[in-house]
């Protein structure tokens, strides 16, 4: 979405844009952010030590490893996968990620059946990059190798032809542990 130079101007004075080498990106101040018509809140505080949020989203994960698929089918498959939870994670928290680091992100597959623990991991991987690029704030643009990310993976069974995939996003205690 391009802004015309009156849009610019008006966020540039709110303090919602910055100009980096010439290019024009968008960005929050830390004191308010700016909702769809132009009214400034209050930005919300950071997610508390040992509080969480998450989202459960129908959406069937399946066993990608071992399904013989062409290459661009997958690819076509994880593709869609990985915006599919970036669009609706967006969608859900318009404020974007709030949430300071450590966290620890726990991804839950619900189905009929269960997976192996390899396999499990390898049918979350798109989701694990549409958390990660959510987190950056911009599509594909995300580092799920990033230091102070924990990434744990769960699977529950339920009824037959129920599929979806529960992110939780927490934030652990604070501990007095040194790490190296």
């Amino acid at each position: 979405m391009r802004l015309s130079e009156e849009e610019y101007q008006a966020l540039l004075k709110r303090g919602h844009v910055r100009e980096v080498g010439g290019d024009r990106i968008r960005s929050r101040t830390d004191e308010s952010t700016m909702k769809r018509d132009g009214s400034v809140h209050p930005r919300p505080a950071l997610l508390p030590p040992g509080a969480a949020m998450g989202a459960q989203l129908p959406l069937r994960l399946s066993n990608a490893k071992s399904s013989h698929q062409h290459w661009s089918k997958r690819r076509q498959r994880v593709q869609f996968e990985r915006q599919y939870v970036y669009d609706r994670l967006t969608m859900l928290w318009e404020d974007g990620p709030l949430l300071g680091l450590p966290l620890t992100i726990v991804l839950t597959r619900i189905a009929p059946r269960a997976l192996d623990d390899d396999n499990l991991r390898f049918a979350c991987s798109a989701v694990r990059d549409a958390v990660s690029d959510w987190l950056a704030g911009t599509y594909l643009k995300g580092d799920d190798r990033q230091i102070g990310l924990d990434w744990t993976y769960e699977q529950r069974c339920l009824c037959p032809h129920f599929y979806a995939v529960e992110i939780r996003v927490e934030r652990p205690k604070k501990t007095n542990k040194v790490t190296k």
